[in-house]
């Protein structure tokens, strides 16, 4: 009998790869709920124009209370991707030997460089990546999740690893 040859997938730069898709994400979820708010405000104007009764006064509330629930519902969501993404690397890194806690640590070193560089000026233009910034779409700096998480790593590792953030 043949054996099945274990592949071996590096967890480490996997997990950051996902920390690298983080501000992507959370300006997804932002432009998700612009645009859905704009569905709203553009209804509030056709009823204001066309002077409609006030059954379209509801509707407009209606999709406005819509409109919050999606964008709570979304953000919530985010959160709970976000701490569970901090405790699998804190857990990963507690557990893993001293060559891979090294890795951990390169890792989250050149992602807070990266993003100390492309923030410094106030003037980022790299785009939706490491560091958010401005770019073509005009997307916002919006890596705050992934920052915040590195972070909180930091400090456990910083701390012994004993302590939640």
């Amino acid at each position: 009998q043949k054996q099945k040859r274990m592949i071996r997938i590096p967890i480490i730069q996997t997990i950051f790869k996902h920390f690298a898709a983080l501000p992507a994400l959370e300006h997804h979820i932002l432009l998700k709920t612009r645009l859905f708010r704009n569905g709203a405000t553009a209804t509030m104007m056709k009823a204001a124009n066309a002077n409609e009764n006030s059954t379209s006064t509801f509707a407009v509330a209606g999709h406005m209370k819509r409109v919050e629930w999606y964008q709570e519902r979304l953000q919530g969501e985010l959160t709970r991707h976000v701490d569970t993404l901090e405790l699998i690397a804190g857990t990963i890194y507690e557990r893993s030997d001293v060559t891979l806690r090294k890795k951990t640590r390169l890792k989250i070193g050149s992602f807070l460089h990266t993003f100390a560089l492309t923030n410094s000026n106030g003037t980022n233009q790299s785009g939706v990546g490491m560091g958010g910034g401005r770019g073509a779409l005009g997307v916002e700096n919006t890596s705050a999740a992934g920052v915040d998480t590195m972070l909180k790593i930091l400090l456990r590792i910083l701390r012994g690893m004993t302590v939640r953030c």
